[in-house]
């Protein structure tokens, strides 16, 4: 079955999720994958909010899911796919890798290069344009700046955590 979703479509919804934390200002990465976009929190963002990586696997999830349900929230987001969210089990494309099924590099973008973002960003030969000269490296993330306590705040209490917190307790 022939899909009409084009990576266009799909960097919609990460862009209302990357807006959504800017609102925040909390920190965050954000690359095009090759086949999709992720945006991601870092555990050396989320530690100071968490005891400890063991508390983190479920809360993650918990944290997670309260993030994208309220940022999608009333958008029409149609493309973002919920059931891996706060998963973690899966392995990260690594920046500038390249994705063997499509051919296209994983590339960390930046808010300007989000704002004039085409899929043939993605292409090796563009990629490797960056590289020569008077570009010689690429950052590795563009992590925005920020924190996340504002969200946390909001998360605390939530639906979401009442849940991993009974969790806890059994």
């Amino acid at each position: 079955e022939k899909c009409d979703v084009t990576l266009v479509d799909v960097k919609k919804d990460a862009d209302v999720l990357a807006a959504f934390l800017d609102e925040y200002k909390a920190p965050y990465v954000y690359k095009a994958s090759g086949t999709g976009f992720h945006v991601m929190l870092e555990w050396n963002d989320l530690k100071n909010y968490f005891v400890a990586p063991a508390d983190f696997g479920s809360a993650n999830r918990a944290f997670a899911k309260f993030l994208v349900e309220k940022a999608f929230k009333g958008k029409g987001c149609r493309y973002h796919d919920s059931s891996t969210v706060g998963e973690g089990r899966g392995l990260i494309r690594a920046s500038y890798s390249l994705h063997p099924n499509v051919a296209r590099i994983c590339l960390p973008l930046s808010r300007e290069m989000r704002q004039g973002f085409t899929p043939a960003m993605t292409n090796y030969e563009e990629v490797l344009k960056s590289f020569s000269p008077p570009h010689s490296r690429l950052p590795y993330n563009h992590k925005t700046q920020g924190d996340l306590s504002r969200l946390i705040k909001e998360f605390r209490g939530s639906k979401q955590d009442n849940k991993v917190q009974r969790q806890k307790e059994k």
